[in-house]
């Protein structure tokens, strides 16, 4: 997947921020939309008077939001999350009161974002807002090498969290994941 960080700020605090911010929020942009009339931006205001039901922008008010499979975003919703973007500012569903917000915005596709903005399927300008940097992580079938480090990190993770010694891989385990094809 490639990732696209969107960042207002100077780069040094924003990793920093990025990495210890509280409250972040994820959402799968192939199922949930960003934009006042078919998003997850916020409730509506009938919503408002039985329930306390917030958006994904009002809960990451401050931190980070992470936005999976931006590449899918049906335009009309593209435009409302460029707007977010640029002005900081969306529209709760069925309200006309403005609601600002300040949020970090790491973006996920596996979408090939110059294909689909040549054809008119991924807005140019919304691609140039969110890929202030831009992360290309190619797939594991492609680092090979990463295998056998990444199940070391795994292990160690469940075994200090669930307090039991780390499970080592021998060689042929090592031979049969390294060979693995490791599609999607």
């Amino acid at each position: 997947p490639t990732y696209l960080l969107y960042f207002k700020f100077k780069l040094l605090p924003i990793v920093e921020n990025l990495l210890y911010s509280q409250p972040s929020t994820r959402t799968n942009s192939n199922t949930d939309t960003v934009g006042p009339s078919t998003d997850e931006v916020g409730p509506s205001s009938k919503e408002e008077e039985t329930s306390t039901r917030s958006g994904y922008f009002e809960v990451a008010d401050g931190g980070t939001i992470f936005l999976d499979e931006v590449g899918e975003l049906p335009l009309p919703t593209q435009v409302r999350l460029l707007r977010v973007l640029e002005n900081g500012e969306f529209f709760k569903v069925g309200s006309s009161k403005v609601q600002k917000t300040n949020v970090r915005i790491v973006a996920a596709t596996n979408v090939k974002m110059a294909e689909a903005i040549q054809k008119n399927k991924f807005r140019e300008d919304l691609y140039y807002r969110l890929s202030t940097v831009e992360i290309h992580i190619p797939p594991l079938r492609d680092r090979q090498e990463d295998i056998h480090l990444l199940f070391r990190k795994f292990a160690a993770d469940f075994a200090e969290k669930y307090r039991m010694p780390p499970l080592r891989l021998n060689e042929d385990t090592q031979l049969v994941l390294t060979q693995y094809r490791w599609s999607g």
